[in-house]
């Protein structure tokens, strides 16, 4: 079985970063007014950003290596490494996108690989991830985002929303840590 992951707020804790580096960013770039409202997700509505300034900060973020800071989220590692030595194909599917001064795919896998994680591949920029999927053969597919979740769904494949603060409007399958997907995806295969 085929298990397509995402990495940023799935098996990673990037957004404890992300807040942390985007607040400096704000302070030492932008206006230094703080956040506009910290209970949103989407920087628009996160702080007094344009468009223009968020693409700067994420720019920013990838060229200081900043992603290398997250950890291993919860359970992940511990449940990701069962499901691949009991014969899962794991592939890691990210939205984070390539930067012409450095090599992201490189350092992305040399970050997961140094964090522990195995794993068949991983491809970034990735802004919509069901034909991804589709091409990869994926059986089950799982992030944080309800776009990617329900992309992913239009191609007929199975998918597991992590639950967190910002996706609470979802309806369909989410599980609150990596041992209930494990065994979701435990009873997927046995029941084939």
């Amino acid at each position: 079985m085929k298990i397509g992951i995402d990495i940023d707020d799935t098996v990673m804790d990037t957004q404890v970063v992300i807040d942390k580096a985007a607040l400096y960013f704000d302070k030492n770039f932008v206006n230094g007014k703080g956040y506009q409202d910290k209970s949103k997700y989407d920087f628009h509505e996160k702080f007094y950003w344009s468009s223009v300034e968020k693409k700067e900060f994420f720019k920013f973020f990838r060229q200081n290596k900043l992603y290398l800071e997250a950890r291993p989220k919860g359970d992940a590692l511990y449940y990701l490494e069962k499901l691949y030595n009991e014969g899962y194909e794991i592939y890691f599917l990210t939205r984070r996108s390539a930067d012409e001064n450095l090599d992201i795919l490189s350092i992305t896998k040399d970050d997961l690989t140094s964090k522990g994680f195995k794993y068949q591949d991983c491809q970034i920029g990735l802004s919509k991830k069901g034909e991804a999927c589709k091409r990869l053969k994926i059986d089950v597919f799982i992030d944080d985002s309800v776009s990617q979740i329900e992309d992913v769904n239009s191609y007929g494949i199975k998918t597991i929303l992590v639950d967190t603060w910002y996706n609470k409007e979802y309806k369909g399958l989410r599980a609150k840590n990596f041992q209930e997907i494990y065994n979701i995806i435990r009873k997927w295969n046995n029941a084939r």
